[in-house]
Parts: C-alpha cells; sequence; structure tokens
C-alpha cells in the first residue's frame, strides 16, 4: 500500500524529483519481475501475473511511469537478466512464439494509462473497462505473434483458452483494488 500511497500523492501534486521517478519506475520493473515468477508453465504461454502487474503499473504509475517500468523490464530481460517468466532472459525470448504477449505489455500499458487518466472520474465501472481494454490489446499483441507460428486456430486453442477465466478473475480483483486503492488516497 505504501508505493499506492506514495504514486498518487505524487501524481496528484505532479511534483517528480528525477530519484522519486527512478524509484518508483525501478520499483515498477521490480514487481513486474516478481510477478513473473508467479507461473504455472503452460506451452507455449505461460500462465503468469505479467499482465495483471502491467495494468496495476498503469493504474498506480501512470502511462508514463508505468511505461518506463514496462520498457525497463523488457530491457533487463533482454540483456539476459532473469527477469522474464520461469527466470529466462535474453534477446530470444523476445522472438520466441510467445514474445507477443510481452511486446503486448506496451500498448497494454499504454492504453490502460491513458484511459485512466483522461477520465476524470474513476469509477469501478470505468476502470474495468480500462483494464479490459488493456487486457484485450496485451492478448490481441500475443495472439497475433503467436498465429505466425501455430496458425489462427491453435494460437486461440493455446493462446487465449486457457487464459479466459483466470483473466476475468483478474481483471475483476484488479478493479476493485484499484478502486479500493484510489478510493484510499484520494
Amino acid at each position: 500500500m505504501a508505493l499506492v500511497n506514495l504514486s498518487h500523492s505524487l501524481l496528484k501534486e505532479n511534483r517528480f524529483s528525477q530519484s522519486t521517478t527512478l524509484g518508483l519506475v525501478l520499483l515498477g520493473t521490480l514487481l513486474l519481475s516478481l510477478a513473473s515468477q508467479l507461473s504455472l508453465p503452460l506451452q507455449p504461454v505461460p500462465l503468469t501475473f505479467q499482465s495483471t502487474t502491467v495494468l496495476l503499473l498503469a493504474a498506480l504509475l501512470g502511462l508514463r511511469l508505468g511505461l518506463a517500468s514496462v520498457l525497463s523490464y523488457l530491457g533487463l530481460g533482454s540483456l539476459g537478466l532473469p527477469v522474464f517468466a520461469n527466470f529466462s532472459g535474453g534477446a530470444a525470448i523476445l522472438l520466441h512464439s510467445s514474445a507477443g504477449y510481452l511486446w503486448g505489455f506496451i500498448p497494454a500499458v499504454l492504453t490502460t494509462g491513458y484511459l485512466l487518466e483522461k477520465s476524470a472520474k474513476n469509477s469501478s465501472i470505468r476502470i474495468l473497462l480500462a483494464v479490459i481494454a488493456g487486457t484485450v490489446v496485451l492478448f490481441a499483441c500475443g495472439l497475433a505473434w503467436l498465429s505466425q507460428s501455430l496458425g489462427l486456430y491453435l494460437a486461440f486453442h493455446f493462446g487465449l483458452a486457457p487464459f479466459l477465466l483466470s483473466e476475468s478473475i483478474k481483471m475483476i480483483c484488479l478493479t476493485l483494488f484499484i478502486r479500493f486503492a484510489i478510493k484510499r488516497t484520494a
């Protein structure tokens, strides 16, 4: 909750020191790295908490710092640090058949962050719609990339169907958490 309180107070005041900005980005990158390790190794796409964390970063840190956290995470992973699912790393992961989900983090954080920042009133419905939009964008990127190696039918079978229930539950829980965090810091 400390991250929630700190980031929301800074976002409301729009005062960021360079060290605070760097700290928030590093914390966001660390959270995403840890969420990647909460994984069920399904093939070809593991079930992780990455997607939820990306959307959480967009909501709590905003579009700019959420994006910086995602880009830092992808950069560290591409350099070989074991931040990706199952403690993997390296540039080859970003070319793997499931890499579209990782690349999808970028438009997902942009979409969710933009929708939440542009909304004057972040009601539960608006938050849920922003989370759904980010999730749809992320999975569209993942499926588009995965279908290049598996074909569209198998991409849907392995890249979407196993995640429908878990993503729906995660989206609802994330919406409730964000709403609670926003109310608490308002």
